[in-house]
């Protein structure tokens, strides 16, 4: 028997949901088209019902509490459960799929392994359009899945929080991308025999806010390897564009490169560490949109195990 509760308190918990989501007053109330007093209310409203402190008031924005924090999380799942409602018991579900398909992965694989798997699915299902959010940081793909700001995000990433459901999607490795005067020493299985010959060597880097940035410094410091900064860009194509120009030489994932064999000499970088997983990443208990979830299911299919390195 699910307890009596007042008919207002899905309102409360509507405009508490806006205010932790914003992190203001003024930009919840925005969200929700009310003046900012009237969003107040609802969330003094929920602490009173439930005999608690949700926020902590510091100037003009409003910081969860430890209970807070809980009910949000409580509230995501909630209202992701609206949404299932809505679309599976109120219209049915549809052969043909139509709607928004967001999602959040960097430049990289959204230039080099979406585009085509997208494009085929969006030619299949005209009806479909792709809110696309491509960075350099696989933190934001994260926040945003875990808030429930997107349906999906494609991440490399160690660990993920309880919260996030990850699916193996693919993996990919570091390589050496130099002008083919260059040289450097292969082994018998075509990797880069010794990191160590770029110590010192001209590097064209990714920029420091970049993940593969950090990923690439790393890899050259397990090396001991420390090598001379050319040039830095936020952009794998601008990279490959000064290394054919002389710059230096660089390290990129391989799918980046793949078209640049001709042109380039790419040297896969040895050993476990060189390596990057990648998983397509959901919150646990969201409901995804018809179209989002077969679009999931087409990526896993297409994508998944994909190797690269030659």
């Amino acid at each position: 028997m699910i307890e009596r509760f007042s008919g207002d308190f899905l309102q409360w918990l509507r405009g508490f949901y806006a205010v932790a989501e914003c992190g203001n007053m003024s930009q919840a109330a925005e969200s929700l088209g009310l003046r900012q007093p009237a969003v107040s209310y609802l969330v003094q409203c929920l602490e009173a019902e439930l005999g608690v402190q949700l926020f902590n008031r510091r100037n003009k924005s409003m910081e969860l509490t430890a209970e807070g924090r809980q009910l949000h999380e409580k509230a995501i799942t909630m209202f992701e459960l609206v949404k299932e409602i809505r679309s599976e018991v109120g219209s049915g579900r549809h052969e043909e799929y139509k709607g928004e398909i967001s999602l959040s992965t960097t430049h990289s694989v959204a230039a080099n392994i979406l585009a085509v798997s997208l494009a085929r699915f969006h030619r299949l299902y005209p009806r479909t359009w792709f809110t696309l959010n491509s960075s350099g940081e696989s933190s934001l793909t994260l926040d945003m899945v875990n808030s429930s700001a997107i349906d999906f995000g494609i991440s490399a990433r160690d660990e993920y929080p309880p919260t996030i459901e990850a699916q193996p999607l693919f993996s990919s490795r570091l390589v050496l991308v130099s002008r083919p005067e260059k040289g450097f020493s292969r082994d018998g299985q075509g990797f880069l025999r010794d990191v160590r010959e770029l110590d010192g060597e001209s590097f064209v880097a990714f920029s420091s806010a970049s993940v593969l940035s950090r990923v690439v410094h790393d890899e050259l410091r397990r090396w001991g390897v420390t090598p001379a900064i050319s040039a830095t860009a936020n952009n794998s194509a601008v990279i490959l564009a000064y290394v054919q120009a002389g710059m230096g030489v660089t390290i990129l994932e391989d799918f980046t490169v793949r078209n640049y064999q001709d042109v380039l000499d790419i040297y896969p970088l040895p050993g476990a560490s060189a390596l990057r997983e990648y998983a397509l990443i959901t919150r646990r208990r969201k409901h995804l949109p018809p179209q989002s979830a077969a679009c999931i299911e087409v990526l896993l299919e297409e994508l998944r195990g994909m190797e690269f390195s030659s």
